[in-house]
């Protein structure tokens, strides 16, 4: 199918990125295996030592301290460089099965991996302020609220990036490739929701069920008293490596599915 034969509609883009993405688990097997057992090792591994788990944990505004904040947002940082480093080759080589490379692999897979290390620093950077800002929860639960939505809209706005900048298209600077995919997006805002919605919903479920299964009994607003941090079972830790291996492939799946939107709409690449 070429892009001339593909309408601007959520539903067929949708079924696309479906197929694009079961060929690229065939065509690209050694990467994908490597791909899913690092990730899923890197989420277990949070999962098995407690004390790792609980820093990983976001602290309850009551018990917020500075120490306490920095440490959570460090800890959260390292495993962000590390799933991005885990999952940028799969990701880029996904989007350069589907759309002709005008780079070489390493340079685009070290752009690629820049911009979405920062993107994710930059909101984690976001809820940082909301852990600090407040010790009253329901003001940190509205800033949560407005960075969620943001970043929403943000991830929307930048959704052509990412195949630009996976197959090398040249660009005069990181400001330009920015307002290019702005420009882009423009008008497409439910265009984009949908597509997201109709391909990425099966992950999505997936994504929550298993994390359901890591996080134990789900705890209650006081007086009820504080559950301890669930204990390390079986059941949990492969709970956690299905869940990191699920999010690598949500990763390839939206790579296959970003890069059918930008044939959809006529970008050129």
């Amino acid at each position: 199918m070429t892009a001339s034969d593909i309408r601007p509609k959520a539903w067929p883009i949708a079924i696309q990125a479906w197929k694009s993405f079961g060929g690229a688990l065939l065509g690209l097997l050694p990467l994908v295996l490597v791909t899913l057992v690092l990730a899923g090792a890197l989420s277990a591994a949070q999962v098995a030592v407690p004390k790792l788990y609980a820093i990983l944990l976001r602290p309850k505004a009551e018990d917020i301290k500075v120490v306490s904040g920095l440490t959570h947002v460090g800890a959260r940082l390292a495993v962000i460089l590390l799933f991005s480093l885990i999952v940028t080759p799969l990701t880029v080589a996904v989007h350069r099965r589907i759309l002709a490379p005008q780079a070489g692999f390493l340079p685009a897979a070290r752009s690629f991996f820049l911009w979405l290390f920062l993107l994710q620093a930059a909101f984690l950077a976001a809820h940082a302020f909301a852990l600090l800002a407040s010790a009253v929860s329901f003001v940190r639960s509205l800033i949560d609220l407005i960075v969620d939505l943001g970043a929403i809209i943000v991830v929307f706005r930048l959704i052509f990036l990412w195949s630009a900048v996976a197959v090398g298209e040249p660009t005069k600077s990181a400001e330009t490739r920015m307002d290019d995919s702005w420009t882009l997006s423009e008008g497409r805002f439910w265009l984009i929701a949908r597509t997201v919605f109709f391909t990425l919903l099966p992950m999505a479920v997936l994504l929550f069920v298993t994390a359901r299964v890591v996080g134990g009994p789900v705890q209650k607003p006081p007086p009820a008293p504080v559950l301890p941090p669930p204990a390390v079972t079986a059941v949990r830790l492969i709970a956690a490596g299905l869940w990191g291996a699920a999010m690598a492939l949500t990763f390839a799946l939206g790579a296959s599915m970003t890069s059918w939107l930008s044939r959809a709409v006529g970008k050129k690449i």
